[in-house]
Formats: C-alpha cells, structure tokens, sequence
C-alpha cells in the first residue's frame, strides 16, 4: 500500500510539473455529440458543428474555438494503422498510431506549435489532398532525418 501510494504521487507530481506541449490553463473543453438520427451524413454533422462553433464563438469571453474528435489525456483516442506510401502495405506489419482529427484552429486554441512543416489551413478540405500531422516521436520513428 505505501509503494502504491508513493508511486501514485510520483506520478501526480511528474504529470503537474511536465510540459504538455499545449496551453493547459484556461482552456475548458466539453463534449458535442451530433445525434446521428438527426444528422445522418458527414455533411449534416459538419454543418452541426460549423454551427456550435459559431455559437460558441459569439459568446462574451471567447477568444478561440477548436474542434477535434479526443483530447490530449483523456485516453478516448482512436488508434489505426497507417502506409507509408514510400514502404508500401506491409500488411499486419503496418505501424498503427492513435489518431485525433482537429479543426484548422486546433493549434492556436490550444498554444500548441508545429515544429516542421505546417499547421492546417482552412483550404484543407476533403476534396483537397489529405493533410497530417505528426508528432516528433512518429516522425523520429518513421521518418528519421526527414522534414
């Protein structure tokens, strides 16, 4: 018990005095569900959120609004796997990461940089080629010495 309980303030104290990479103070996060009877398209659910957005921007106080689908912590993130075109399918040999999909803002609400490369652009649109993100521990991994 008293290991358990040393271990678990270890563990408090590194995650209060650790750098997340993103502002963590005064930004307040909730969860939208678009009620899929209602918005049975991803065109519909778009539209829903463009809409809570705006609302949400409107409001006195708010300085910037961001969607994604998890926030960073909440252990919610979907993992898939990915091919890198330039290594081909390698089948159930393919690295598999947890994917996030942000809004375009995603980076300046949350005081978060990109250190190479770029943010999304609001001309990043499904008809657009497809834009990713990574962080540098997939791009050391995958992507060593490369921009």
């Amino acid at each position: 018990l008293a290991f358990s309980s040393a271990l678990l303030v270890k563990t408090m104290r590194t995650l209060v005095t650790t750098d997340p990479g993103f502002r963590a103070s005064s930004v307040s996060t909730f969860q939208v569900t678009a009620p899929q009877a209602r918005y049975p398209t991803s065109g519909a659910i778009d539209g829903y959120f463009d809409r809570v957005t705006a609302a949400i921007s409107a409001l006195p106080g708010v300085v910037g609004v961001a969607t994604s689908t998890d926030m960073p912590y909440t252990g919610n993130m979907t993992s898939d796997v990915f091919t890198m075109r330039e290594r081909g399918d390698l089948g159930p040999n393919n690295p598999q990461v947890r994917v996030s999909v942000v809004s375009d803002s995603f980076w300046d609400v949350m005081g978060a940089s990109v250190v190479a490369g770029r943010a999304f652009a609001p001309t990043d649109l499904p008809t657009a080629p497809r834009v990713v993100i990574i962080n540098t521990a997939a791009a050391d991994k995958y992507y060593p010495g490369e921009d």
